[in-house]
């Protein structure tokens, strides 16, 4: 039976299973959707569980994220992009909701979604269908999936229509399960790519 207990044990293994470099850090700022109705079980399962592994997936490249979080509506209308409130400037804003905004998810129960919107950087995990590492290649960590589109630049380029866009998702998805399974960077991309960001944003929080 998975318990609170047994919730928060599995994360502070997470957080101990791999020992900790000096790291490049990721500002990251979780919004809680309040108009999403989460019960307080399905938030801590989100940090113990997706985001705990994902946070270790990064570790072991020597990239940390600090965290702050607060509660905010996401503002749903029908036919239109969602607004988001309380977005920070000069973090990665990582929403924490139910399901996408149907904008963005248009019925298909997407898991996750990285992008810009209004000047921010976003990413959202839809707590009914995110996971953590599944399946190699096709299920892999919604968290590290996101993450990865956002520190390899993905949400600065125009998303890609039909076959480019798959092939885009399936490249992500390859680069997750190699990190999932052998910590291993690829050539130093993700290490690379993960530097520019910080850049990024400390130029945001400067401006």
């Amino acid at each position: 039976m998975l318990t609170r207990r047994s919730m928060l044990a599995s994360a502070a293994m997470l957080e101990t299973a791999v020992p900790v470099r000096a790291a490049l850090t990721i500002p990251v700022h979780h919004l809680i959707d309040a108009g999403a109705g989460l019960a307080p079980v399905r938030l801590i399962w989100f940090r113990s569980t997706p985001w705990a592994e994902a946070a270790r997936d990064f570790r072991q490249l020597g990239i940390a994220f600090t965290v702050t979080e607060s509660s905010h509506a996401v503002q749903r209308t029908p036919g239109r992009m969602p607004r988001f409130e309380g977005l920070v400037r000069g973090a990665l804003n990582f929403a924490v909701t139910h399901q996408l905004p149907l904008a963005w998810d248009a019925g298909r129960g997407v898991a996750g979604v990285a992008t810009m919107h209004d000047g921010f950087h976003v990413a959202v995990a839809a707590l009914d269908h995110a996971h953590a590492h599944r399946i190699l290649w096709l299920a892999v960590n919604t968290c590290t999936h996101e993450l990865l589109h956002v520190l390899l630049g993905d949400i600065f380029e125009r998303r890609p229509p039909g076959w480019r866009r798959a092939w885009r998702e399936a490249r992500i998805d390859a680069i997750a399960t190699r990190l999932w399974l052998t910590g291993g960077d690829g050539g130093g991309a993700i290490a690379a790519g993960a530097g520019r960001y910080a850049a990024r944003l400390a130029q945001q929080r400067a401006a």
